[in-house]
């Protein structure tokens, strides 16, 4: 689900205060305790969790119902930061007496990307829990994510829990937690080995239904949208939009935002390939409902939105209205689990291509790690197709030749010739063709037919979206500001988004009315 080179040794320890480790009850703090209890009392538990976090008090902590609060801010502070600080720090004898809660806390860990400390977590638990019975069943699942994302390899774990939940839905994994860790593209997270796609999406195909229904529906529909990512990818754009739709009937019906944001992307790309403008405004109207509706974790599903809409808008060139934090590319002051980390990545290196910042671009990819540029084949695939495209526009054809091939080997197995294509128009110098015609040769008849469809369809969208931006004398925050309050966002949802104060958004409308000449947000519509 995650990639674990991120943020293992993260904890929070560092501002908390001691503890007797004998017990776990804090010293001092009683304020902050009774403060808790009546916040618990209340049903406020994300409150409650903060102020208890506060203290460390752990057995307070852990006789909370932690699941509806998992992914919550407690104070500010993501709930994995606290669940770290338990793995490492509670005792033993207070997490011997709450075995679901520690379930929760393994099930977060694996979340944010902290594999090591969930392994340690669900071994501890192995040895004391019964062999069967609900809290087996809920281990058995839990503990198959140790296979994610083989979902062949999950599905032995997934049967046995099946049968011992006896039509039950599990208490730790609810439909809330944000699906691949806030991951929309799926063959990111599950297309491992080049030439396997088609059995892998057969084994997605069986996991996900049976997954689903212990979940109470988590991650519904990320089987379909795997298919349309395939098939769009294939260039097979009748078969990649009926699996989206069918991708997103499911998600909606079961509340999986990150999984809509996955499957309007996929429309918004296939509208680029139709020349369909009015297409490819529905998706990106749709990606802002499945950040605004009820469903999976707001604050991730939020930033998910933030990063598709970077990566669409890069590549029609509408730099203007990218999220400024995805401009800039500093990463390291948010709370972002690995697959957000890797995506937002991907928009920023796409929007330095896009601004001509080159030597920035190849740098900004050369410092990748090694586990996360190559942690599936279509990532691999990606980050080998972009240093292609950067030493290409250095005039440096021996080495972009070199990626490019190396591109290829990760992707025409399956007969993924789209982002070649793609890629061939911008600035590839006639080496993909060349490349294609030589070693690939059944392939290029949908290369050259991918080509044709995009480099068609992308001019006439770039032009009919150009025509919807507001004024250039509006500066960048400025623009995402209206933007944002054109959609019907208020001042404290704006702020939120663009991580700023709510005085900041008011002091930025006050400028665009200004310059606009207008007295109210409504006339931004």
């Amino acid at each position: 689900m995650a990639d674990s080179s991120k943020a293992e040794g993260s904890s929070p320890s560092k501002t908390s205060p001691r503890v007797r480790r004998s017990s776990g009850r804090p010293r001092g703090g009683e304020d902050s305790l009774r403060a808790g209890d009546l916040c618990r009392d209340r049903g406020r538990l994300a409150e409650a969790l903060g102020l208890y976090a506060e203290v460390r008090a752990y057995d307070r902590i852990l006789a909370l119902d932690l699941s509806p609060v998992l992914f919550e801010k407690t104070g500010g502070t993501p709930f994995f930061r606290i669940a770290l600080d338990i793995a490492e720090h509670c005792p033993e004898e207070i997490r011997r007496e709450h075995p679901l809660a520690m379930l929760c806390v393994a099930w977060t860990l694996k979340v944010a990307g902290l594999d090591a400390a969930f392994g340690k977590v669900l071994d501890d638990l192995d040895e004391r829990l019964e062999e069967s019975g609900p809290l087996r069943a809920e281990w058995l699942l839990v503990s198959a994510y140790r296979h994610f994302p083989r979902a062949a390899e999950m599905l032995p774990n997934i049967r046995e829990a099946s049968a011992l939940f006896n039509g039950a839905c599990s208490q730790v994994i609810l439909p809330e937690a944000p699906w691949c860790s806030g991951d929309y593209c799926q063959l990111a997270e599950f297309h491992l080995r080049p030439g396997e796609a088609d059995r892998e999406a057969e084994a997605l195909e069986e996991f996900i239904p049976l997954y689903s229904r212990l979940t109470g529906g988590h991650g519904s529909g990320a089987d379909a949208l795997f298919r349309a990512e395939v098939a769009y990818h294939r260039g097979d754009m009748a078969t990649a939009e009926i699996y989206a739709y069918k991708a997103a009937f499911l998600a909606e019906s079961s509340r999986q935002s990150v999984i809509l944001l996955g499957t309007a992307k996929v429309l918004a790309d296939i509208a680029l390939l139709k020349a369909d403008a009015e297409g490819w405004r529905r998706a990106v109207k749709a990606m802002d409902r499945a950040a605004s509706s009820p469903g999976q974790t707001a604050w991730v599903v939020r930033m998910a939105l933030d990063t598709v809409r970077g990566a669409i808008l890069a590549e029609l060139q509408q730099q203007i209205r990218i999220a400024g934090w995805l401009k800039d590319g500093d990463f390291s002051s948010l709370p972002l689990f690995p697959p957000m980390r890797n995506n937002a990545l991907y928009a920023h290196v796409v929007y330095l291509l896009n601004q001509g910042e080159i030597t920035r671009f190849i740098g900004t990819l050369e410092a990748i790690p090694e586990e996360v540029a190559r942690k599936t084949a279509f990532s691999e695939f990606l980050f080998l197709l972009f240093m292609a495209l950067g030493y290409s526009l250095l005039g440096k054809r021996g080495q972009a030749a070199d990626f490019l091939e190396r591109a290829a080997e990760k992707a025409l197995p399956d007969g993924f010739v789209l982002s070649l294509a793609v890629c061939s128009i911008q600035t590839l110098q006639g080496l993909t063709e060349e490349l294609i015609k030589k070693r690939y040769p059944t392939h290029l008849e949908a290369f050259i037919t991918a080509r044709a469809r995009y480099g068609t369809g992308w001019e006439a969208l770039r032009h009919a979206v150009a025509r919807g931006v507001l004024p250039a004398d509006l500066t960048a925050r400025e623009c995402e500001v209206a933007l944002l309050a054109a959609e019907g966002l208020r001042n404290g949802e704006i702020a939120e988004r663009l991580l700023v104060t709510e005085n900041t958004v008011r002091a930025h409308l006050r400028t665009i009315f200004h310059k606009l000449d207008i007295d109210r947000r409504a006339k931004l519509k």
